[in-house]
């Protein structure tokens, strides 16, 4: 068929998945949402046991540890509090570093 148009084949131009290290490495480890939330408390409430031991590790590495866990929500939680009411495993990992391994 003459004068038909071929449909263009899809070429992958998108760049390769980032690591964790990099997707969070600007994060502000102790900036809260609007409902006072921080990284780490969101991190435990969706069970994202990679983030949360990046910004309990970051936290230790520039020493904010208490400063991040000390940090309090709307609802009066803090990531201690969301880790014992959470059934995952980035909950356990918070809450017994030694019993879970990533």
């Amino acid at each position: 068929m003459s004068g038909s148009i071929k449909p263009k084949e899809a070429t992958s131009t998108s760049t390769p998945p980032k690591s964790i290290e990099e997707e969070l490495r600007w994060i502000d480890i102790t900036a809260t949402d609007g409902t006072g939330n921080s990284a780490l408390m969101i991190g435990i409430r969706d069970n994202k046991e990679n983030v949360v031991k990046f910004i309990v590790d970051r936290a230790l590495s520039v020493n904010k540890l208490s400063e991040v866990l000390q940090i309090v929500n709307k609802d009066d939680e803090n990531a201690y509090s969301l880790a014992l009411r959470a059934e995952n495993v980035a909950s356990q990992r918070f809450e017994n570093p030694l019993s879970v391994d990533f």
